[in-house]
């Protein structure tokens, strides 16, 4: 997918995105993920993001993930995240 193609993706889009096609985004691919179609992944999608990926995300859309998103990641997402991507999370967003 272009960067296009990403910025055009709506939310319902966003939602149908299955754990292999989220795997398979790279990093540029993600950082143009909307906050809004981050909000829209489901919890297999999310758990598919490596720390890498995780990693490449802006501190807003960091910012949007809600808390239940925050709580489906794994102890592997987590540990692997660097110190910019955890400090970017809100009190409100850590269950």
């Amino acid at each position: 997918l272009t960067t296009g193609d990403i910025v055009a993706l709506t939310s319902a889009q966003a939602g149908v995105l299955s754990s292999t096609q989220v795997a398979g985004l790279t990093t540029d691919q993600l950082s143009n993920f909307s906050t809004d179609d981050l909000r829209a992944l489901g919890s297999a999608a999310l758990r598919a993001l490596n720390s890498v990926q995780l990693g490449a995300l802006s501190s807003d859309q960091i910012g949007a993930l809600t808390t239940t998103q925050v709580a489906q990641l794994t102890t592997g997402q987590i540990a692997g995240m660097a110190s910019d991507t955890l400090n970017a999370l809100t009190s409100s967003q850590i269950p």
